[in-house]
């Protein structure tokens, strides 16, 4: 399995072995990187962000003496197709979807393929939006998309599955903030029930640290930070100011037990977390949980970036490994391709 996970401006190429995972290369855009996963003729996951897609979700409740059949369900999936079409004139020829919180009379279940009587159960829909369906058409073909070749999904999409599978978390909030974008995910039953956004980039806190000529200590010098008071004491004023802005903006969104999961590069800051955590306790007073450390084991170098994270979710799931320990990092020598 060939995975390409975008960044804010570029794509990156995964490739899975038995026991690791190797970065191959960058990709300047989306064009180029599907050019070269029709010319590998491998299948290929591209991870985009969340803000490609369009996101439904349905409470499917009937009642039926017949045993419910797979036509059964797919007549329903068709129908609130034909129904998100309609409504708001989406092409929905390519999607994902999936049944999820099945109940037949009132009790829960793994699946309902073969029940009868009084069945429940929530279906959900992603589907990338109109811009990314012409851009795979006219760079790679109708057949190409439409093949077994290629699946598309959010970023976030199998992180998701893997907090409610491993934590038993249906509902949460993952928020993400790399160099030129900060996403809040939240999650109700462990579909997406709101995506926002904020420019409050991670360049922001950049250039807070150069306005006070310390953006050298940015991620490391510890040691040193430690041993000079008015260093330091600049340092957590520019970490302070950052994280409560964050803070404050996610507040209007978050309830006051919302679990928030972390994922950034900034977690490599040896004050980020705590600043970050007091802040955060502050406005909502719960927990924040780096993601990185549900995957970070002796095996890694380095902790798992943002989108490294999210190819090891994907890949444990897509080949139903259990153990995430059972992958090691390799990177190869990347360039970048125009």
């Amino acid at each position: 399995m060939i995975i390409f996970a975008q960044k804010d401006t570029t794509v990156e190429y995964y490739q899975f072995s038995t026991t690791s995972l190797t970065k191959h290369r960058f990709f300047n855009g989306i064009d180029t990187a599907l050019i070269a996963s029709k010319k590998l003729q491998s299948r290929a996951c591209f991870l985009l962000k969340e803000k490609n897609f369009f996101y439904y979700t349905f409470t499917i409740t009937l009642t039926s003496r017949e045993k419910f059949t797979i036509n059964d369900y797919k007549a329903i999936v068709q129908e609130k197709l034909s129904y998100i079409s309609r409504k708001d004139g989406i092409e929905t020829t390519y999607c994902n979807y999936e049944c999820y919180n099945c109940t037949v009379n009132n009790q829960k279940t793994e699946q309902i393929i073969g029940k009868q009587w009084t069945l429940c159960f929530d279906l959900s829909f992603v589907i990338p939006k109109n811009d990314i369906i012409t851009t795979i058409k006219k760079v790679c073909g109708s057949k190409f998309l439409m093949s077994d070749m290629l699946t598309l999904l959010p970023l976030s999409y199998y992180i998701i599955k893997y907090i409610d599978t491993v934590l038993q978390k249906k509902d949460a909030a993952i928020i993400t903030i790399d160099e030129n974008s900060v996403d809040l995910h939240i999650v109700h039953q462990w579909f997406y029930s709101r995506i926002e956004s904020v420019n409050m980039w991670e360049s922001l806190l950049r250039a807070c640290y150069k306005d006070n000529n310390i953006d050298q200590y940015l991620y490391e010098w510890y040691e040193t930070v430690e041993k000079n008071h008015i260093l330091k004491k600049l340092i957590m004023e520019s970490l302070e100011f950052y994280t409560y802005q964050i803070s404050s903006w996610m507040k209007q969104y978050l309830s006051q037990w919302s679990d928030l999961f972390l994922v950034t590069n900034l977690i490599d800051n040896p004050y980020f977390l705590d600043v970050l955590t007091q802040q955060y306790n502050k406005v909502i007073n719960w927990f924040i949980v780096p993601l990185w450390t549900l995957f970070h084991t002796d095996k890694y170098k380095e902790k798992p970036l943002h989108s490294e994270i999210a190819i090891f979710a994907t890949e444990l799931f897509r080949s139903e490994k259990s153990k995430p320990e059972s992958i090691e990092l390799k990177t190869n020598n990347i360039t970048l391709h125009s």
